[in-house]
């Protein structure tokens, strides 16, 4: 009896280590799996980071404004005293462009006050009047700096931050 015992713990035994190995076989598949998959996915990773980055291209300066102190003139018009307070400022290249505004500073309110007196209310109060005020403005900035023999002055542009008209 002993002896048929032995067999049938051998034969149970071995029914164990055929399901232990059978699992064995199986996480040793899903383990390869798994790593192989973890390759792939960081040799994609990697291999993006290899290409040539996309060229980003700068992000532009701030631009940098050099306001003039208010401008308050008198309109020429209808029988009523009329008055416009203006405010400018102009847009600059770069902080060099404002030495040389603040050296010609008297004779840029002077060229402004010149263009910008006098001028009719009923031509101030159309709505294409700023952008008109604007470039007569500009113009007259760039003929100042051609006539003084300024190379390059740095002005971009001339804003309207303010204006009232009375």
């Amino acid at each position: 009896m002993s002896e048929e015992n032995a067999e049938k713990e051998q034969k149970g035994s071995g029914k164990s280590t055929n399901i232990l190995l059978i699992i064995l076989i199986v996480l040793l598949v899903l383990g390869l799996g798994g790593g192989g998959a973890a390759v792939f996915f960081m040799m994609q990773k990697g291999g993006a980071e290899e290409k040539p980055a996309e060229v980003v291209e700068p992000a532009p300066a701030k631009p940098i404004f050099y306001p003039l102190s208010p401008f308050v003139l008198s309109l020429t018009g209808d029988r009523r005293a009329r008055y416009m307070q203006i405010e400018l400022s102009i847009k600059i290249k770069s902080e060099l462009s404002r030495d040389t505004l603040a050296d010609y500073s008297p004779m840029i309110r002077h060229r402004f006050i010149e263009i910008l007196s006098g001028l009719p209310y009923v031509d101030v109060i159309q709505p294409e009047a700023p952008d008109q005020i604007r470039e007569r403005a500009l113009k007259s900035l760039m003929d100042l700096f051609e006539e003084e023999g300024v190379k390059d002055s740095g002005v971009d542009d001339i804003m309207i931050t303010n204006l009232v008209i009375q």
